[in-house]
């Protein structure tokens, strides 16, 4: 019979428990199902990148799209019958028949027909007799009451009968007069040449001003007449700035003109909303250049770029370091800190001076492997005649229980139930 201690006998018991557990409970335990795991996370799936011509291709057949929607919706937009009616040019709005310069002749012939009309030549006769009749001539022997214009007696008035006219001498009754000291309208009175010069000069004046309203009538005529028949003919009078003269212009043209500046700026705001629009519903965007490119295919570049200019990865766990490289973590002054005071440049710090075998002073020496090559620090200088041998290690030290952890004597076996 074994006896335990005392400080054992719960753990003892605890241990015979556990041994006479029925068989059907540890078989059912056995067989129960395993809890299922978890699904494995799906891979991300990775977007087909299109080469440069597929998207190229498609770039261009989006733009024609878009304009052909732009023009679609433009040209609904802007109804050329609204701007018609704008302009007053009536509807339908049709290209002239006639042209300007038939219109005008026909407009000229008929306003100079009004103004003879209403304007006859035969004015100019009635003319000559009124100016008879006010510059009427006085008959030898008739009695004459005049004004002197200069001369002896200026602005005195002379009486009498009228007895000669020359064109050196007048004789009215007792007085001899010179023809230049007597008025010209007056003159024309008494002398027949100098009144028929007088009659011809008045019926001209008037004449030149008979004609002078007759083309003003002509003129506001043909205006008249030019405006209704060119806009019946489908024509606009169009005022091209100061200093130029008016132009006839078919209204067809002008319309025309109108609906294309309106459906420029109308299709200027179209694309400006659609383009953007449509090539981001299709995965476009705008690269540095401001050119549309497909989203998968800039995002592929720029994670190229950024790969390329990546620094080299860092070594897998476990693998060797790169020659010339120590091993273990850097000190501080080597992980880009301040250097100590007084290092020197390329140098260590004082007192961390290693020795040639590269470990710490006071650290045994590693058994170098057999035929191992010496290091290159332990060549030395100068060529030797014969190779040096590598020095032997000192013996390893028996370790110290502190080295090793354990207390003395656990090297033991204490286990009671082994």
């Amino acid at each position: 019979m074994i006896s335990l201690p005392r400080r054992l006998l719960p753990a003892a018991a605890l241990l015979l428990t556990a041994a006479t557990l029925p068989a059907a409970v540890r078989a059912e335990e056995s067989a129960a199902p395993a809890p299922a795991a978890a699904p494995a996370p799906k891979a991300a799936e990775m977007p087909d990148i299109p080469s440069e011509a597929e998207w190229r291709a498609q770039r261009d057949t989006l733009m024609q799209e878009v304009i052909a929607r732009v023009q679609k919706e433009a040209t609904a937009a802007v109804s050329e019958e609204a701007v018609a009616k704008e302009l007053k040019f009536g509807w339908p709005v049709k290209e002239p028949t006639l042209t300007v310069q038939g219109i005008q002749d026909d407009a000229d012939r008929d306003a100079q027909a009004a103004a003879k009309a209403k304007y006859p030549d035969a004015a100019k006769t009635k003319f000559f007799q009124a100016a008879e009749a006010q510059y009427k001539l006085h008959a030898i022997g008739e009695n004459v009451r005049i004004n002197l214009r200069q001369g002896a007696g200026t602005h005195t008035e002379v009486s009498g009968r009228l007895l000669s006219v020359s064109s050196e001498l007048i004789r009215i009754g007792d007085r001899r007069l010179a023809p230049r000291d007597i008025d010209d309208e007056v003159l024309a009175t008494l002398d027949p040449d100098t009144r028929a010069a007088a009659v011809e000069r008045l019926a001209n004046r008037k004449w030149k001003m008979y004609l002078v309203e007759r083309e003003s009538f002509r003129q506001d005529r043909f205006q008249k007449l030019e405006n209704e028949r060119m806009t019946a003919a489908g024509f606009r009078l169009v005022k091209r700035g100061k200093g130029r003269s008016a132009e006839w212009v078919p209204a067809r043209t002008l319309l025309n003109q109108e609906l294309e500046r309106r459906v420029r700026k109308t299709v200027k705001e179209l694309f400006l909303k659609l383009e953007p629009e449509m090539y981001g519903a299709a995965g476009f965007v705008r690269d540095e250049k401001n050119e549309w490119i497909p989203k998968v295919v800039l995002e592929d570049r720029k994670s190229k770029a950024a790969a390329a200019g990546q620094a080299p990865a860092a070594p897998a766990p476990g693998a060797p370091p790169a020659a010339g490289m120590p091993t273990g973590p850097l000190p501080p002054w080597a992980q880009g800190q301040k250097m100590p005071p007084g290092m020197p440049p390329g140098g260590m710090p004082p007192g961390m001076m290693m020795p040639p075998n590269m470990m710490p002073p006071g650290a045994p020496a590693a058994k170098p492997a057999e035929n191992a090559a010496p290091p290159p620090w332990s060549k030395p200088a100068a060529p030797a005649p014969a190779a040096a041998k590598p020095a032997a290690a000192p013996a390893a030290k028996p370790a110290t229980p502190a080295a090793t952890g354990k207390p003395a004597g656990s090297d033991k076996n204490t286990d009671f139930f082994n």
